[in-house]
């Protein structure tokens, strides 16, 4: 009985913490989607909307997040120098599906770099 009551523990806070990411997830998109449209409705620089300048966790968390919304096709990449990335419109059903995902190393010398 008592790993049955320990397991239904563990996949309560399985739960708990897949609708939290939810939650991070959505309110990151709401984020973009308002920096979207503080910026004239132009893409945004990717490294600029991850970074926090104070914390290095919290911009792997904010990139951990932002891979979910390209995941889920809520974001649409475009191929410039620098990774730049704008909310996908649900209006415009025609717009040309970009996921494109990637993985990279950030060490905090980056994000330090990054910063200055």
């Amino acid at each position: 009985m008592d790993l049955k009551e320990t397991t239904a523990t563990v996949l309560a806070e399985g739960e708990k913490s897949e609708n939290q990411t939810g939650q991070m997830v959505m309110h990151v998109f709401r984020c973009l989607v308002s920096k979207f449209r503080e910026m004239g409705r132009s893409p945004i620089n990717y490294f600029r909307f991850v970074l926090d300048p104070t914390c290095f966790g919290t911009r792997i968390e904010n990139m951990f997040q932002v891979s979910f919304l390209v995941k889920e096709g809520k974001v649409v990449s475009q191929e410039t120098v620098l990774p730049m990335i704008t909310p996908k419109s649900t209006k415009n059903k025609e717009q040309e599906e970009h996921k494109k995902q990637v993985v990279m190393n950030v060490s905090m010398d980056d994000w330090r770099r990054m910063v200055k």
